[in-house]
Formats: C-alpha cells, sequence, structure tokens
C-alpha cells in the first residue's frame, strides 16, 4: 500500500484533474491507516468526479474512521443520493449511526440496505424458462425471506401488477418435482383489472443463491445484530449473527461485522 500510496501520489502531481489518481491515493492512505491524508485525497476526488457514488462512500468511510461522524453522514447521503441501490452506502451510514448512538436510524438503514440490495438483484432478472432451476435447500433465517419479499414486491409494481401471489410449500414442492414452469421467476396471470403475478420456488431459491455470492447480505444482517445486542436484545441479536454466518464469511470486506 505505501509503494500505491507513492504511485498515486506521483499521479496526482502529474495530472491533477485525474479524480482516479486522488481516489486511488486516498484509498491506499486509508489501508494505511492514514484517515486524515485519506480524507483529504478523497475530497478532492469527490470535487473532481461528484457523480461517482464510490468515491463519496470511501469519502465517508475515511471520515468515520476519525471519529468524523457528520460529514461521514453527509458522505454517505451523497452516495445514495446518487444511487439508490447502493447497499454498501446504507451499510456504512448505518454503522456510524450505530457509533453515534443513533440505534434506531441504524436498525433503519440496515434494513433499506437490505431493501436496496433487493432492487439491484432483480433488476438483472431476465425471466425466462431457460433460466436455471435452483434447489432451494434447507431454511436459513428470516431476513434473506423479507429481502426477497421486497425485491417480488419492487418487480411486481414496477411493472403494474394488480396483485401479486406466492407460492405455498405444497405448490413449491409440485413444482421443484415436476419442473412445469422451467427456470422462470415468475408468470403472470389475467384478471379482469389488471394481472397477478405469481412468484414461483425458483425466483426465491435463485434470489437466495445471490445472496450468498453477495457480501455486503451477511454484513448488513450481522451489523444489525451488533446493534441488537448494544440494545440488549440478545435473542434478536443472536437470530442475525447466524443467519450473517450462514450466508458468509464476517470476515470479507472492510465493513465486516465482528460476531
Amino acid at each position: 500500500m505505501a509503494a500505491a500510496l507513492a504511485e498515486f501520489r506521483a499521479l496526482c502531481d502529474a495530472q491533477p484533474d485525474d479524480w482516479y489518481a486522488w481516489y486511488g491515493a486516498g484509498q491506499a492512505a486509508r489501508f494505511l491507516n492514514d484517515f486524515h491524508t485519506a480524507s483529504v485525497y478523497l475530497s478532492r476526488a469527490a470535487e473532481l468526479a461528484p457523480t461517482q457514488a464510490s468515491v463519496h462512500l470511501a469519502l465517508g468511510i475515511a471520515d468515520q474512521l476519525q471519529g468524523e461522524f457528520p460529514s461521514a453522514v453527509q458522505a454517505f447521503g451523497r452516495a445514495i443520493s446518487l444511487d439508490a441501490d447502493f447497499a454498501e452506502a446504507f451499510n456504512s451510514l448505518a454503522i456510524t449511526q450505530r457509533k453515534m448512538g443513533q440505534f434506531d436510524k441504524a436498525l433503519h438503514n440496515f434494513n433499506a440496505g437490505r431493501q436496496a440490495l433487493a432492487c439491484r438483484l432483480v433488476k438483472r432478472m431476465r425471466n425466462d424458462v431457460s433460466t436455471p432451476i435452483v434447489q432451494l435447500g434447507a431454511p436459513i433465517g428470516t431476513k434473506w425471506i423479507e429481502c426477497a419479499t421486497f425485491g417480488a414486491l419492487w418487480l411486481a409494481s414496477e411493472a403494474g401488477a394488480a396483485s401479486v401471489s406466492w407460492p405455498t410449500p405444497e405448490s413449491a414442492i409440485a413444482e421443484e418435482d415436476s419442473g412445469a414452469h422451467g427456470g422462470l421467476f415468475y408468470i403472470d396471470r389475467s384478471l379482469d383489472d389488471g394481472f397477478v403475478r405469481s412468484f414461483l420456488p425458483n425466483y426465491f431459491a435463485t434470489f437466495r443463491r445471490w445472496l450468498q455470492e453477495e457480501p455486503i447480505f451477511a454484513h448488513l444482517v450481522g451489523n444489525e445484530g451488533t446493534v441488537w445486542e448494544r440494545l440488549g436484545q440478545l435473542e434478536l441479536a443472536e437470530q442475525c449473527f447466524t443467519e450473517a454466518r450462514a450466508f458468509g464469511d464476517p470476515t470479507r470486506g472492510v465493513t465486516a461485522w465482528t460476531k
């Protein structure tokens, strides 16, 4: 990182209008635990590239790590205003609010981060019969179901569906046995006043698989657990920790929860 910082500093001198040079220098300084220097470089990067959400996230993290919580909150807010699906920015905002003792706000934004992630995932879904069929497997918590349900409701709302329906345990088993709808995530059925979107087991199974590939989901759930722990709600905290462990390695990433 020290070598990277030296190279990025040289690039800043040679090309002072290159936002990525300042961003790289700031990130290198941050990982060297020089948070003040990181904020200086990242502030300049944000001036040069005000529409780059990732720059504002990085600046917010650098400010948070040196205890500059109000400015960190502002930076995360700018990142979210640029990218409403930026789950990582919601996570860092909620962590900062937890550090400020604003537990209600932190809980709200950990949930908002999962909803942002849900939107990000469903936007990439292509409802095609040839999509791979994923087996759901054993249950591993409830936060992922809430996340998947939010994504389904968002999809249905964007499509203008009059209502939605969910698979029952019996219909899910029958669908998995027969494979009648192939890899479809949902089917639309006409109504007198529009259509109903019926979600299939492959939607939930695929969504859960994707969450297992997104480290941020485990962080959002595990970090929520640390808030419940601070509030003395140990049963809720352990539920979060258990689900987070089921979805990913808690040591991955710079915003990893500590359980």
